[in-house]
């Protein structure tokens, strides 16, 4: 994936406030665990995480996970979950 051998340089990366990350690799390269290992690191009861998935792979404790379907787009959901203030926010599709 990319990351440096540094532990405390990946968690400086994900610990930052109004920020990005995009994780992009080839089919089978580790981007689901990833980032559901960057998730469940950062899930802590004050913290409010919020995942749009298409599919939810991994349900996590004390996460609100929305599945999308057919009836349901990421730019609707999107926007439904910016209304609720969140910490986090996960959008992960799989391109299948």
């Amino acid at each position: 994936m990319g990351f440096p051998q540094d532990d405390a340089l990946v968690k400086q990366s994900f610990n930052k406030r109004n920020s990005i990350a995009i994780i992009a690799a080839p089919t089978g390269e580790g981007k689901t665990t990833t980032l559901y290992s960057v998730i469940d690191y950062l899930n802590r009861p004050e913290i409010n995480i919020t995942t749009i998935e298409e599919p939810v792979e991994i349900r996590i404790p004390g996460l609100n996970q929305i599945e999308i379907d057919a009836k349901t787009t990421f730019s609707n959901s999107l926007r439904t979950v910016l209304r609720q203030d969140p910490d986090v926010i996960l959008v992960r599709r799989n391109k299948g």
